[in-house]
């Protein structure tokens, strides 16, 4: 890994500005390294609070750091079903 400019707390806060589950504060120790430490242009910063909001059918993860900066969010969207086809005007037929 990259220069760690700053030490990480220990404890991640996950919140859920949604309000489907309440908010929780983890320990780094259960969370994989590459989600605990955030790449910068000053090197490694530790995530220590990450807020998923759901608007429509796009959902954003934000994560901070120490000072309350945005280190980076993800943006996903929802995959809508593909059409279906149209129904054909056609008649079908039966054969006995």
């Amino acid at each position: 890994m990259a220069v760690t400019t700053v030490k990480h707390p220990g404890k991640i806060l996950f919140i859920d500005a949604d309000g489907e589950r309440p908010d929780e504060e983890v320990d780094i120790s259960t969370i994989p390294e590459e989600f605990q430490f955030a790449k910068t242009k000053n090197g490694l910063e530790p995530i220590v609070k990450v807020v998923k909001t759901t608007t429509g059918d796009v959902r954003r993860i934000s994560e901070y750091g120490v000072d309350g900066q945005v280190l980076r969010t993800t943006v996903q969207t929802r995959q809508r079903p593909a059409a279906k086809p149209p129904k054909s005007n056609r008649r079908k037929f039966t054969t006995k």
